[in-house]
């Protein structure tokens, strides 16, 4: 069963409340990936692309009606390639966890589940699914190169295990009962898998160092690079069929029925895209090549259904049909398919019961009174929205004055301008003195304001009036926090060897002292007058061993001077995006360390919240509230005392937006509904 409630507010805005018997992870959120597409992947079977982007995430989309139908969370780190199984709903992606190393998760990409994993001590040099779905295979960069796994376990598998030299490229024949491998030494042999014989008696000699290597539909022929040149080779004979001058290929596709031939070459930062009829001896082009910006960095194109599919860097998924005439213009002819449909965000205000939200363009605002939302009694009242312009025009933070009064500052202009803004109209009540340098942290305290420049000012201002009643200037300041009248400490970049990330800073006297702490960098402090701790998050040498590289830690600092540090959660490795907030109360402090869930520290021990399918970055705080700005650009608002997700919200580009409520129902402005796919009934 299903309900839909329409309401009608002040402003003539409507929203739409839907009941939904599903949960939060069922109403499917129509929007691209964030930056680049490393790999697209079209099913050998189905009308379903797969798209692996560096944002971490592996997105499945149905290419006949356009939808998305999953996005599945993989890492934190890039996901760099994916490969399907012919039959199963899984695909195998490539995480890359160091520089050096990664690991091969498998994933049902109808439900979203993690199968398995295979941790690898290096990159492999391929991967892929036999063509009946029994074995995953890859390519190690060793002598044993090749390496078998039951493709529905990850059970390693006993095969080839003498090996017999670096595999680059493998592919299986139909019946699954031989494997043709390609070594960069320019070899290509023919194996019976069960046997674990060669079947032709000598390798069949053919070039080496090939590249972007792929392989027509009858397994007769490969198109690949040599470096300077597109070559068509011979399988059975090694020979080349036929070439042509291409430099620098990143990538080739073959279409089905092998007369087709497509390539991707890199031209002094552009992209440019090649066609080619294959006659069986001969590559004939049938289209002018075309080059330009609006090809740059384009990814693997993959075929298909009459559709070559392509990736811009900025996330866009293209498309291009292949029907075409040879002389259309192929720039023209190149239509989006998908794209990131969520808005960019500057920065968030909460208060227990309203949310602002500003970018570069808007400043949005309206009450949460939905978060109690649980029968169709809603009071129309409550549903007040407001959109205006944000008059900067560059990004800009936000902070709340008072219940009906907004702080706004931009972050990048020159000078930088600084306002307060009545909420329901948008209009500027009153304006102050500009900054010299952009503005990294403004902070309302009971009797004043902390204000922190770029350039390392930092200022106690009155807050009617907002001059500086006290200021002081270091360079590498990242935060500052009141402690007291006659203190304020600031976290800092490390300088020199003799310095430390914490200084202590007295407003009455403007004496400093250097607080002891070993770490190279503290970026984010938060200070508790309750327990008179300080919070910090810092960045330094892994103390248990000096070659492991840099560790973020969340520290506690207690005693008369804050000496006594106490380390409570470590991340290995830099996480400069993380955040750090406490609340109101002083009874406990969130982080968003460590690209994972939220962690609390109550002031006796640790917890984690619920994993969730978004990253948490920014945290803020209000009341019971705690509101996280997702790496995905998602809205996370828990119940921090329950630690339980409420409700997750969506902000779209067009400016519309939709609140999923963790029930199952969801409310949306008007018009938002196209952003989104639920349940059928």
């Amino acid at each position: 069963m299903r309900k839909h409630i329409t309401l009608i507010c002040s402003m003539l805005l409507w929203i739409n409340t839907s009941l939904l018997f599903c949960g939060m992870e069922d109403v499917i959120i129509q929007s691209g990936h964030r930056g680049i597409i490393n790999e697209l992947i079209h099913h050998p079977a189905k009308p379903v692309l797969f798209s692996a982007g560096e944002d971490g995430t592996v997105k499945i989309w149905d290419t006949d009606s356009g939808e998305l139908l999953r996005s599945i969370r993989v890492h934190y780190r890039p996901v760099k390639h994916i490969a399907i199984h012919p039959l199963l709903p899984y695909c195998a992606v490539l995480e890359i966890i160091e520089p050096l190393s990664s690991r091969l998760s498998v994933w049902n990409w109808e439900t979203g589940e993690k199968k398995y994993e295979i941790d690898l001590k290096q990159i492999p040099l391929f991967f892929t699914f036999s063509t009946k779905g029994n074995y995953l295979v890859y390519g190690k960069s060793e002598w044993k190169s090749l390496s078998f796994h039951k493709a529905e376990t990850g059970e390693l598998l006993p095969l080839f295990p003498d090996g017999f030299g670096l595999v680059s490229y493998a592919t299986f024949s139909k019946t699954e009962k031989n494997i043709m491998t390609y070594q960069p030494s320019g070899k290509i042999m023919y194996w019976e898998i069960k046997s674990q014989n060669q079947l032709l008696a000598d390798p069949v000699a053919t070039l080496s160092n090939l590249t972007a290597i792929s392989i027509s539909d009858k397994k007769t022929f490969i198109a690949a690079s040599t470096g300077e040149k597109l070559v068509i080779i011979d399988l059975l004979s090694g020979k080349v069929v036929t070439q042509a001058d291409i430099k620098s290929i990143a990538s080739t596709a073959i279409l089905g029925d092998g007369k087709e031939i497509l390539c991707i070459s890199k031209n002094e930062g552009n992209s440019v895209l090649n066609r080619f009829e294959f006659t069986g001896k001969d590559l004939i082009r049938v289209a002018e090549k075309v080059e330009g910006p609006f090809l740059t960095q384009l990814a693997t194109p993959v075929y298909g259904k009459e559709t070559i599919y392509f990736s811009s860097p900025d996330g866009t998924i293209l498309n291009l049909k292949i029907k075409n005439p040879p002389e259309a213009a192929v720039k023209n002819s190149l239509e989006v398919f998908s794209h990131n449909e969520l808005a960019a965000i500057s920065d968030i205000a909460l208060t227990k019961k309203l949310i602002a939200i500003g970018n570069s363009e808007k400043i949005l605002s309206f009450p949460l009174y939905f978060l109690d939302t649980g029968t169709e009694n809603v009071d129309i009242a409550d549903f007040n929205y407001y959109l205006y312009e944000n008059l900067f025009r560059t990004d800009i933070g936000l902070s709340f004055y008072n219940p009906i009064k907004l702080l706004t500052w931009s972050r990048n202009s020159d000078p930088i301008e600084f306002n307060i803004r009545n909420i329901k109209t948008g209009d500027i009540v009153e304006e102050f003195t500009k900054f010299s340098s952009p503005l990294i942290q403004l902070e309302l305290l009971e009797n004043g304001i902390i204000t922190l420049e770029r350039d390392g000012l930092c200022a106690i201002r009155d807050k009617t009036t907002f001059q500086p009643q006290f200021e002081y200037k270091a360079k590498g300041l990242n935060k500052i926090v009141y402690i007291s009248d006659s203190l304020l400490i600031g976290a800092r970049s490390k300088l020199n060897r003799f310095e430390s990330p914490l200084i202590s800073i007295n407003p009455q006297t403007g004496e400093t002292v250097s607080l002891s702490d070993p770490a190279l960098l503290c970026y984010d402090l938060v200070f508790h007058q309750k327990t008179n701790s300080l919070f910090s998050l810092s960045i330094g040498s892994n103390p248990e061993d000096s070659n492991a590289g840099s560790i973020t830690q969340l520290k506690m600092h207690q005693g008369r001077g804050y000496e006594l540090e106490k380390v409570l959660f470590s991340f290995a490795g830099e996480d400069l995006t993380a955040s750090l907030v406490s609340a109101p109360t002083g009874d406990y402090v969130y982080t968003s360390l460590g690209y994972s869930r939220i962690v609390s520290w109550d002031g006796r021990k640790l917890s984690e919240f619920p994993e969730c399918p978004h990253i948490p970055r920014k945290l803020y705080i209000a009341d019971k509230l705690l509101l996280s700005l997702n790496r995905d650009l998602s809205i996370s608002i828990w119940d921090r005392f329950k630690q339980e997700r409420m409700l997750d919200l969506y902000l779209f580009a067009d400016y519309t937006w939709i609140a999923v409520l963790a029930d199952g129902e969801y409310v949306t402005s008007i018009g938002a509904e196209k952003h989104i796919k639920v349940p059928a009934k």
